[in-house]
């Protein structure tokens, strides 16, 4: 009798191991998948870039990251790999704004649109889709910029970090063709003040899309 005390009382630490390892093992597994899968660059050539937008700063002033994306976006058009640029992204403020019944004044589309235009971009190929707060509403929403270029391929920008969901979340919403042309230079993915928290960040934000279905 003694003996089987002995034995459950060693078992149970062993219990309580597996609970905490199996959660951390499951993160550190998805990490792993984004940071070995997300740099992966598969655009060749297609109809439109759609760039999807982060977050403006307090003095509403884009993000380093922001640049980064709309400049890989510039990119791809300089370099003829696309025709056109959506630029995706409402407001941080844009949930609230809605419950209020009116619409922020500054986009992350609006800003990025300046970007865009300060590099040299002719405002006719480029298409703001301004009401978005997420990356599925970023797909969602730019449907209507990809039916205005009558796009059959669409090539998905953001950082390597975000690339893994948001290039599931294109494929199972769109029915273009769907490329990613990560944004590797952008600060979100080099480390700096931003890169670390979005990353690390990152691996419940994709799990949750998959619990809601939006994966």
């Amino acid at each position: 009798m003694q003996k089987n005390k002995l034995v459950r009382r060693f078992h149970l630490p062993r219990k309580l191991l597996l609970i905490f390892a199996l959660p951390f093992l499951w993160y550190l597994g998805t990490l792993l998948f984004i940071i070995i899968t997300g740099p992966a660059d598969t655009a060749n050539r297609a109809d439109v870039a759609l760039v999807l937008g982060t977050g403006i700063l307090a003095n509403g002033e884009p993000n380093p990251c922001l640049a980064a994306r709309v400049e890989k976006g510039v990119e791809l058009f300089r370099n003829g790999a696309v025709q056109a640029v959506i630029l995706s992204g409402g407001s941080g403020e844009q949930r609230n704004a809605r419950k209020r019944g009116n619409s922020m004044r500054q986009s992350q589309a609006d800003a990025m649109r300046e970007i865009a235009l300060a590099a040299g971009m002719d405002d006719r190929y480029l298409f703001t889709e301004p009401n978005s707060t997420s990356t599925y509403e970023n797909i969602l929403f730019s449907r209507e910029g990809l039916e205005y270029f009558q796009a059959s391929s669409v090539i998905v920008v953001t950082e390597p970090y975000h690339s893994p969901r948001a290039r599931m979340t294109a494929e199972r919403h769109l029915e273009q063709d769907v490329q990613m042309a990560p944004a590797s230079e952008s600060p979100c993915w080099r480390g700096g003040a931003f890169g670390g928290w979005y990353l690390l960040r990152e691996p419940f934000a994709l799990w949750y899309y998959v619990i809601t279905g939006k994966l």
